[in-house]
């Protein structure tokens, strides 16, 4: 049983099979490094179970962590202060916080990770928070079971990369990026069976989901809400998902939602949702077979001004192509929807512009217009 303080430069290697230490008690880290470069391999790390105890602890820089095993810990690796560190192919799992978390650390990198059962149910997989968590790479790890998050990001964590992974069968969201977490870019990530949304967009500013497959989350593919503005929602692939592929949501604005494939979604394709969601685009969209609830390939709803659609194509849609309920300043330019119930339909609001579209083999109209 051990609990080892590093405050010097080293190499600490255990063997292949991965030697096992045990936590000697209390809230130790079982490795706690101050100062780097520090290079740790081959161990398995576990049962520092007494809050903030972790198998990792480091505030120093380039430490490089490699095939570690972390578990039943409260948290598996935890980075404070810390820039410019490796973590690569290492397990966490069963530590009852976050499994690996990153406080104010900045220029690390973490990739080819297997991150699982956060237990508790407010604890992320992967977590990056605060002002000073810049700059870091999170690649090709997996992720999943987790009591809220599979990749989180939070309160400031801006400028990071999420790319290649894979996050599933997470409580909350498979990627979350939130509370003014700017600048971020998530991109070639598979999101799926989260019980909330494959990518969650929250209260944070220009963001880019890029390349992205969502589907079968439990309620959204990829959701903007509560001020997300300025984001970029592009090139994603997006299906199966049981309310709406896209929605963009409460107070959020000037976002692009563009290039996106977007089909089988229960609920609908891409929407827009209230009084103060405005100037917002949607465009060359490709959204198609959409058969339940409102079964509308596009939905703009209950906003009071101007947002765009133009340039999408909607076919096979159960019932409209471009449906438009009680919104106003809505315009629609360029847009070609055949093979739905409805091609068109603006029902309520005002001041709303349809311009230059085309409506096509539309099996009861090609353009419904009411008051």
């Amino acid at each position: 049983m051990e609990n080892v303080i590093i405050n010097k430069s080293l190499n600490v290697h255990g063997n292949e099979s991965g030697v096992i230490v045990n936590s000697s008690g209390g809230a130790l880290p079982i490795f706690n490094i101050s100062t780097g470069p520090v290079n740790i391999s081959n161990f398995t790390l576990q049962d520092a179970i007494t809050s903030p105890g972790a198998g990792i602890y480091t505030n120093a820089s380039n430490v490089q962590i490699y095939n570690v095993t972390v578990t039943n810990n409260v948290y598996g690796i935890h980075l404070v202060n810390a820039s410019n560190s490796n973590i690569t192919n290492n397990t966490a799992f069963n530590n009852s916080d976050n499994n690996i978390l990153l406080s104010d650390s900045f220029n690390n990198t973490l990739t080819f990770n297997i991150v699982f059962n956060a237990s508790a149910s407010t604890a992320n997989s992967i977590f990056l928070r605060y002002a000073a968590s810049d700059n870091n790479t999170v690649s090709n790890n997996t992720v999943y079971d987790s009591g809220s998050n599979g990749i989180a990001l939070q309160d400031g964590a801006d400028n990071n990369v999420i790319r290649g992974n894979t996050a599933y069968n997470n409580t909350e969201n498979g990627i979350l990026i939130d509370r003014d977490s700017n600048n971020n870019t998530a991109s070639f990530n598979t999101v799926y069976d989260n019980s909330q949304a494959g990518i969650q967009l929250v209260a944070s500013e220009n963001n880019t989901a890029v390349s992205n497959t969502a589907y079968n989350n439990t309620q959204w593919g990829i959701i903007l809400s509560t001020g997300a503005n300025l984001s970029n929602v592009s090139s994603n692939t997006i299906y199966n998902n049981t309310q709406y592929g896209i929605s963009v949501l409460t107070s959020s604005v000037l976002n692009n939602i563009s290039s996106n494939s977007v089909y089988n979604n229960s609920a609908g394709g891409i929407q827009i949702v209230g009084s103060a969601t405005i100037n917002n685009r949607i465009l060359s969209n490709t959204i198609y077979n959409h058969s339940q609830g409102t079964g509308a390939g596009i939905v703009v709803n209950l906003t009071n001004d101007v947002n765009h659609v133009y340039s999408n194509l909607v076919v096979e849609n159960n019932t409209r192509g471009i449906y438009v309920l009680n919104a106003n300043l809505t315009n629609i330019t360029s847009n070609t929807a055949n093979y739905n119930r409805y091609g068109f339909a603006l029902n309520g609001g005002t001041g709303s512009n349809l311009t230059s579209n085309t409506a096509n083999n539309n099996s009861w109209v090609q353009y419904q217009l009411e008051t």
